[in-house]
């Protein structure tokens, strides 16, 4: 059953968005004062202190950093980085879809759009562990080199170890 008792993807993906922004604003509302009284007195610290309200006016706007272009490795992020917000990391989505959804493109790219710029990745959980039963009942054949050998069976020529002869010098 699902936590709000009706699959919604969209609905799912802002509850998450938002519990995030909510953590980085958080952050940010607990380091800005210091830093702007710091900004007074350290006049190199002024573009850090711009960079974290720029974050804050984002965040307030409900978007994440990473929607925004602000991701690891950007100039901007450099300046967050020491307050590891959550939003400026990368974003994989991982959808559990049926096997109807799991070829309907257009179904696909819908979803897709909900978390652009993120990646989306579309799997069939239960096809998935289905599978996954279905190898670990399918007896090995002897042919397969990773299968068990009986001890009475030779080893097969890759894994057997040559002895290697060293020369004296």
């Amino acid at each position: 059953m699902h936590v709000d008792g009706k699959v919604s993807p969209k609905d799912d993906i802002e509850t998450i968005n938002t519990e995030l922004i909510l953590a980085d604003l958080q952050t940010i509302e607990k380091v800005l004062p210091r830093l702007q009284k710091e900004s007074r007195i350290k006049k190199d610290v002024a573009p850090k202190v711009a960079a974290v309200e720029a974050a804050q006016a984002i965040l307030e706007k409900g978007d994440t950093l990473f929607s925004q272009g602000i991701v690891q490795g950007s100039e901007k992020a450099e300046l967050l980085h020491d307050l590891h917000l959550l939003t400026t990391k990368p974003f994989l989505y991982v959808f559990n879809v049926d096997e109807d959804e799991l070829t309907d493109d257009a179904f696909k790219a819908e979803q897709s759009a909900l978390v652009a710029p993120a990646e989306a990745i579309f799997l069939n959980a239960k096809l998935e562990q289905d599978l996954a039963e279905l190898d670990e009942r399918t007896p090995w054949s002897s042919s397969s080199p990773s299968a068990p050998r009986s001890p009475a069976s030779p080893p097969s020529p890759a894994s057997a170890s040559t002895p290697s002869a060293s020369r004296p010098t």
